[in-house]
């Protein structure tokens, strides 16, 4: 039996065959429950349509920003006035400190 994020998934992709996030989101679902079968078979149906993964994270760590990326991720995904925690081993430059405060 399909699972019903598998159900719409399916449907957008058959609505949108060329649209890259339809199949990341199956894809996804089904590494998410480790049917690696499933998954490689999107996979491949994506290469066979030569649709690719256009990453914006390769494009924020290629132009230096990963950090101010991870930052905005943790402010859409939180609360007002929840606490977030950024920790980093590294020496910080002037600007980017001034972003994380």
């Amino acid at each position: 039996m399909l699972a019903k994020g598998e159900i719409v998934a399916e449907r957008l992709l058959k609505l949108e065959p060329l649209n890259v996030e339809n199949y990341i989101l199956l894809s996804s679902m089904y590494a998410s429950r480790s049917d690696w079968v499933k998954m490689s078979h999107v996979r491949k149906q994506m290469k066979d349509r030569g649709i690719k993964q256009f990453s914006v994270m390769w494009v924020m760590k290629k132009n230096g920003m990963p950090e101010r990326l991870a930052i905005a991720c943790a402010l859409l995904k939180t609360k007002a006035l929840e606490e977030i925690r950024i920790v980093k081993n590294l020496r910080v430059c002037g600007d980017c400190h001034e972003v994380k405060k």
